[in-house]
C-alpha cells in the first residue's frame, strides 16, 4: 500500500495527530490550523501563536541535538589523533629498545600512559554523548500536543496509541506491533 493511500485512509484528526507528532518536519496547512483551532476551542490567531511557540521549543531541541553531534565529532577526532600518537610512541619504544636508551624509553612510557589516561576519559565522554543522542526524541512531546489540542496528556497518549494500533492493524504490522508500543505513554 502506498503512502498516499494510507494517508487518505486516515481521518483528518488522525492526520493532524501525525503532523503534530512531527511538528518540526511537518508544516501545518490552513485546514490543519482550522481543525486544530476547532478541536482546541481557540481562535485561529491563538492557535497560530501556540503552534509557533511549540515549534520554537522544537527548534531549540534540534539545535541542542546538532551541538551534541558536533561535540561527538570533535571528541571522536580527538580520540583518533591520540590513538595515532599512542601508536607512534609504541613504535618509538620498540625502535629504541635495542639502543639501551633507558631514559628515553621511560619518558615515552610516561607520555604513553598520560595519553592513555586521557583517552579513557574521552571514550567515556563519547559514550555519554552517544547515550544522550540515542535517548533524544525529536517528536513533539505529548505535553506540547496536549497543550495545542487543549487536552490532557493522558488523552493524547490514548489518541496516539489508538492511532498506532489502527495503523498497525490496517496497514500491515498487526497486533504484535500495537502491543509492543504500549511503552509509549
Amino acid at each position: 500500500m502506498t503512502f498516499a493511500r494510507i494517508w487518505e485512509a486516515l481521518s483528518p484528526e488522525e492526520r493532524l495527530d501525525i503532523k503534530l507528532l512531527s511538528l518540526l518536519e511537518c508544516d501545518l496547512g490552513p485546514e490543519d490550523i482550522q481543525l486544530l483551532a476547532q478541536l482546541s476551542g481557540r481562535s485561529i490567531l491563538d492557535t497560530l501563536d501556540s503552534v509557533a511557540e511549540v515549534q520554537e521549543g522544537l527548534k531549540r531541541k534540534d539545535q541542542k541535538l546538532t551541538r551534541l553531534c558536533d561535540e561527538l565529532d570533535s571528541t571522536w577526532g580527538w580520540i583518533t589523533l591520540r590513538e595515532k600518537e599512542v601508536q607512534e610512541i609504541r613504535e618509538k619504544i620498540h625502535h629504541i629498545e635495542g639502543q639501551r636508551d633507558v631514559a628515553g624509553r621511560e619518558m615515552l612510557l610516561l607520555q604513553q600512559a598520560e595519553i592513555e589516561r586521557a583517552l579513557v576519559k574521552r571514550r567515556r565522554q563519547r559514550e555519554r554523548i552517544l547515550t544522550e543522542i540515542r535517548n533524544y526524541k525529536m517528536t513533539t512531546p505529548y505535553k506540547d500536543i496536549a497543550q495545542l489540542l487543549n487536552l490532557t496528556v493522558g488523552t493524547v497518549c490514548s489518541r496516539v496509541f489508538r492511532l498506532r494500533v489502527r495503523m498497525a492493524r490496517e496497514f500491515g504490522e498487526g497486533e504484535a506491533f500495537a502491543e509492543s508500543q504500549s511503552w509509549l505513554c
